[in-house]
This record gives C-alpha cells, structure tokens and sequence, in this order.
C-alpha cells in the first residue's frame, strides 16, 4: 500500500479538510438524540457559523491575491479587471428583480461549493503514486454526490425548510418519484465506487484513502445537510462548516509557508501562533464589517448583535439598494471568479506544485 495520496499530511487532512464536516453532521444526530436540535439557526449560532466561518473564508483570498505581493505582480490585470466585472454584473443582473440577482447567485455558489470538493479531489489525484482509478469516475462521483442533494432540492415534494440565500432562489418542479429514484441511484453508485476501489486494492495495493474518505464526506455532508434533517439549522451548520473551514485552514497554512510573500509586514516575523492571531482578526474585521451594513441597510434582522436598530428605519431607494447589494455581494462574488485561477496548479502558478509538493510525473499522471 502506497503511504502518500494525502494533500498535506493525514493528521492535517483529516483535523482540518475531512472531519469537520463529518463532525458536524453527527452533532446533528447528537443534539436529536438529547432533545436539542434547534430548528431555525439563532443569532449567535448565526455569528459563529455564518459571519466567523462562511464570510471570513471569503476575505482569506485576500491572503492569495491581493495581498501577496508575488500574485499581485503576476496576476494584476486579473485582480483588478475581476472585481469590476462582477460589480458591473451584479448591476445588470439585479435589473431583472431581486430574485433573479438571488437566483443566478445561488447557482453560482453551489457550482463553487461542489467545485471545492472536486479541487481536493484532483489534489488528491496528484498526490497518489499509485495505480488510480479512471479520472473521469472520480469526477463524476464528486459531482453526483453533491449533484444529486441538490436535484433533490428541486424535485421533492417535501419543501425544503430553508434555502441558499432567500426563499424562492431555487426553482422547484416537483418530481418526487424522480427525486427518490435519484437517491438510490446516488447510493448505489457510491457502493460501487467503493468496490472500484476494493477492486484495485486488491490487484495493486493501491488505497488512496483521503480521496476516498473526501467522496464520503461530500455524501456525508450533502446527504443528510439537504435531504435527511430539513431545517435551516441543519443545512447552515453542515454546508458553512464543511466548506469554509477547510479553505481557511488552507490559506493560513499557504501564509505560514510563504509569510514573504505577504505585502503587509506584520505577517513576515514572529511565530505561526502570531501570524494565526493576525490572520484570524483580519478575517473577522472585514466578516464583521460587511455584515454589519448587510444587516444595517438590507436584512436587518440581527440588531442584538450589531446594536443597530437605529439603522433599520433607513429606506434606501431601489437603485441605491441594487448598487449597495451589488457592492456588497462583490468580496464574495468576486472570490468565486478568482477561485478558479488562483488554486489551479500549472505553469500560471508556478509556486503551488511546491506549495503542495506535486511533481511533473504526478500531475501529468493525475488524470489519465
């Protein structure tokens, strides 16, 4: 059995990528089991999961881009040309009607959550020696295990108790048969993802087990965040943590490794302890900061943690509403876009095979 097929190393793996979802989901079964399983997700819950994990992991790309001074020489046109295009996006496509805005951005964030998972995926790929399993039935698994939730979502007659950004932002055709032929369909395919693998363990000693157990997690995850519990406690709680901790832990790590290349000089000295305190209060400052205007102007529903409710009276007019909502929504739409360029290993990032210690013979061999 070959010892490599991690990203990092499988205690970091597993402590940082692979549990904390697992973890979150069977806390959901715990908090059943005690009689305490809330049903709508309250305000400090709200602040822990959504401002200090969901919006933080969104500011921690600032640590990839804009502020690292070795991305920022290479990529500048990228990084100024993107944002300006997303704003400029979100204008136009708000002057369709909030549900359209809403609707095209959750697609787009669920086309990105799912794409993460197939980003450890294919890194998992690259870090194998090992005789691998056909890359294609690697990608189809991943999407087909945070696919099929989704299609559920649409198709089930059993209205979901919660929604990605505002009620209605999903279109919905209930198909409930479809639906559940879907989920066996899903399960079976797991099963024989599984035995895929047997197979080839049996034949080549090969196991990549953290590939393996991120294909379970995404199930794991997906499943029984959207399609077992049916409350917003459960899908936030699942979803938020599942894939923003993983990517905060994965751009801190990337900044402890390369605190030269940090344009702000507070990250270049001291111990990784100082560089996380640095790191984390930066992420809170622009979470918190954004959040508060959120609620200030547009949701006002959280006054018992940003103190104010003087604010809520405020009525902005519809075209200041479209701009502000658009300006808000840019650290995060704009983080999708550069997501795509910033993690994608090759010769337009050149320090990410040594970052993630992939060779030439790894990544030529990772999907094939």
């Amino acid at each position: 059995m070959n010892s490599k097929g991690w990203i990092f190393k499988p205690s970091l793996d597993l402590t940082f990528i692979i549990l904390p979802g697992i973890v979150s989901v069977l806390s959901l079964f715990i908090l059943r089991e005690w009689n305490i399983l809330p049903f709508e997700i309250g305000p400090w819950t709200w602040f822990c999961a959504v401002l200090l994990i969901d919006v933080a992991h969104v500011y921690s790309t600032l640590f990839r881009s804009y502020f690292n001074e070795e991305e920022w020489k290479e990529k500048k046109n990228l990084l100024i040309t993107a944002p300006i295009v997303c704003f400029l996006f979100s204008v136009f496509l708000y002057s369709f009607g909030t549900i359209w805005f809403w609707r095209i951005m959750a697609y787009l964030a669920v086309f990105h959550f799912i794409r993460q998972q197939f980003g450890f995926l294919a890194l998992y790929r690259k870090k194998t020696t090992s005789v691998q399993i056909p890359f294609l039935l690697d990608k189809v698994t991943i999407y087909l295990m945070g696919g099929v939730p989704i299609v559920y979502w649409h198709l089930t007659d059993q209205k979901r108790e919660f929604s990605w950004f505002m009620d209605g932002d999903f279109w919905t055709y209930p198909l409930p048969d479809l639906a559940n032929v879907l989920l066996w369909f899903q399960k079976i395919w797991l099963c024989l993802y599984i035995l895929v693998h047997v197979y080839y363990f049996v034949k080549y000693r090969s196991l990549p087990l953290g590939k393996i157990l991120l294909v379970f997690n995404t199930w794991v995850v997906w499943y029984f965040g959207i399609v077992y519990f049916n409350s917003d406690f459960s899908f936030t709680i699942t979803n938020v943590i599942n894939h923003g901790v993983p990517y905060i832990f994965l751009l801190f790590y990337y900044t402890v490794q390369n605190v030269s290349e940090i344009k702000v000089k507070t990250f270049q000295t001291g111990s990784w302890m100082k560089i996380l305190i640095c790191f984390l209060c930066v992420l809170f400052l622009f979470a918190f900061a954004e959040e508060w205007i959120w609620d200030s102007f547009i949701w006002k529903d959280h006054s018992s943690i940003f103190k104010n409710s003087s604010f809520y009276s405020f009525e902005l007019p519809e075209f200041a509403s479209a701009l502000l909502i658009s300006l808000l929504f840019l650290p995060q739409f704009t983080h999708y876009v550069l997501d795509a360029y910033l993690w994608k290993i090759g010769k337009h990032n050149p320090r990410l095979s040594h970052f993630f210690e992939i060779s030439e013979d790894n990544y030529k061999n990772a999907f094939f």
